[in-house]
């Protein structure tokens, strides 16, 4: 069963040069005028059958993309959303197909690694503020951090400082999942990593590192002397009105997770086995900063537009955050400051995927085109493809 939601916002025309001067409009100002105001209103007529005819067939082109998603997943629930460049949000919702519940735009999701806009919008906005300056050494921000003094706080933003990733040897995983109750205290999950031995010269090449944006989230606490949860929701959550977004473990759930998949079929059935609601705080505490995050396919696509919209960042750090530096293959060319750039036939998006536990996500935003989209699951599957289809969709309905 499926459930689609269309959401419109109102259309604003202002009629410019109908002022006819302090002495009042002369005849042919009036005449001018009502011509003026009758070629607006004809624009505004225009404009709302193509507005209204684009949202229909992109909405019945998602429903069935979404139909087809839902009916290959061996299990998972799926949420497919875009916002349109009318700033209408369109989302369709899949019955999660194993307990039969209703899956929706407002329904929370473990959104994984897009966390990372998060942690890295909080650190430009503390450059802006003055407290942390981009291009010094990270080490100079931090206290009992081993770190080699060449790595900058841009190096750890754009996956450049030669830190390597973790491991996931038998050791962590079965520090976290052995032990899901387990609280981990930032930066516990150091002892993990060497931070002192570094891949390669920072600057020099680029290796996506969890770790690093764990150090971020230290960073935070250290210069703000508040946690790093408590900052991103003062000036994330809070402004834009979040209210489905939180740090699983560190915050009130105010809520259930979707139903999600494990990795394996114990019981034999076909299908992958369900964690019905398992918020363990172990797993989403040491992912914290790097992948911690809760959230819904509604609160998602309301922060990518208050994030390209400059409610959350200057100008100048914006542009910043989407200064690409080349890092990984098709369909993601570039990586930015927390954000990648997502190339897709018809435009480029920024953006960012998840994965985790048996999640996995996808979130960007066209910021020539004014469209968005965002792809959720409650199982391993396509997030980036389904996407990625989702704006070209776009692009191609609504900017022919």
């Amino acid at each position: 069963m499926r459930r689609l939601l269309a959401v419109a916002t109102a259309l604003t025309l202002v009629c410019s040069g109908c002022d006819g001067g302090e002495e009042g409009p002369s005849g042919a100002a009036v005449e001018t005028a009502t011509s003026e105001a009758t070629l607006q209103a004809s624009r505004a007529t225009s404009l709302t059958v193509a507005v209204d005819a684009c949202r229909d067939e992109v909405a019945a082109m998602l429903e069935r993309r979404a139909d087809a998603v839902a009916n290959a997943a061996d299990g998972g629930g799926v949420v497919l959303g875009v916002v349109l460049p009318s700033g209408d949000v369109l989302s369709v919702g899949y019955t999660d197909r194993v307990t039969g519940l209703e899956v929706g735009a407002d329904d929370r999701f473990h959104i994984g690694s897009i966390t990372k806009i998060f942690t890295a919008t909080v650190v430009l906005q503390l450059a802006e503020e003055g407290t942390v300056e981009i291009d010094a050494p990270a080490v100079d921000y931090l206290d009992g951090v081993d770190l080699d003094a060449r790595v900058t706080v841009r190096d750890l933003l754009q996956h450049t400082s030669g830190i390597p990733n973790f491991a996931w040897d038998s050791n962590q995983l079965e520090a976290i999942y052995d032990h899901p109750e387990r609280f981990w205290i930032p930066g516990e999950q150091l002892d993990y990593v060497d931070v002192s031995e570094l891949d390669f010269e920072p600057g020099t090449s680029w290796t996506y590192s969890n770790v690093g944006y764990i150090i971020l989230g230290l960073i935070i606490e250290n210069v703000t002397g508040a946690t790093a949860v408590s900052e991103t929701r003062q000036r994330i959550f809070e402004p834009l009105g979040l209210n489905d977004t939180y740090f699983a473990g560190f915050e009130p759930e105010g809520g259930s997770v979707v139903i999600h998949y494990a990795l394996d079929d114990a019981d034999g059935d076909g299908l992958r086995d369900a964690v019905v609601d398992r918020q363990d705080p172990s797993a989403a505490t040491f992912a914290w900063t790097a992948g911690g995050a809760v959230s819904s396919a509604a609160d998602l696509t309301r922060f990518i537009a208050g994030l390209f919209s400059g409610v959350l960042l200057e100008p100048s750090s914006l542009t910043a955050m989407t200064e690409p530096r080349k890092g990984v293959s098709q369909p993601v060319d570039y990586y930015g400051l927390g954000i990648m750039q997502v190339r897709y036939p018809g435009g480029l998006a920024w953006g960012h995927g998840g994965n985790y536990d048996g999640f996995t996500s996808f979130l960007a935003h066209d910021p020539k085109l004014g469209i968005s989209s965002v792809a959720l699951l409650s199982t391993l599957g396509d997030e980036f493809g389904l996407g990625i289809q989702s704006l070209r969709l776009v692009a191609r309905e609504c900017h022919p």
